[in-house]
């Protein structure tokens, strides 16, 4: 009789607990991921990335008027670092020159960043 009394109690921690990990899984959030290396211009939307690890194609969030423009503003960069929000076709990309300025690459604001 007395486990019969303990047992929604018991049933409640234990749902209480597997909650918060069904809870994220359920919600999608999404991983944040960072690659860089030297970059390569697929098409307007489009770069192949050149890492330690291989080739990564990732697709720029805003991407620019056309691939001449994007390859315009991959003239002087050394490096491109990407934050890819999930997978990569959505990704944020900043291109880094020798001298450490960086700017947004895409149609985003062509804001200009130094160190």
């Amino acid at each position: 009789m007395r486990l019969l009394k303990l047992f929604p109690l018991m049933l409640a921690f234990l749902a209480g607990l597997l909650l918060p990990v069904s809870a994220n899984q359920a919600l999608g959030i999404q991983q944040l991921t960072e690659v860089s290396g030297r970059a390569e211009v697929v098409d307007k939307r489009h770069l192949d990335i050149y890492h330690a690890y291989g080739i990564v194609r990732v697709g720029l969030m805003w991407p620019a008027k056309n691939h001449y423009s994007l390859r315009r503003q991959l003239v002087t960069a050394v490096k491109v670092k990407c934050l890819m929000f999930g997978s990569e076709t959505h990704a944020s990309c900043v291109a880094i020159d020798q001298f450490g300025s960086r700017w947004m690459l895409g149609s985003a604001g062509q804001m200009a960043f130094t160190k």
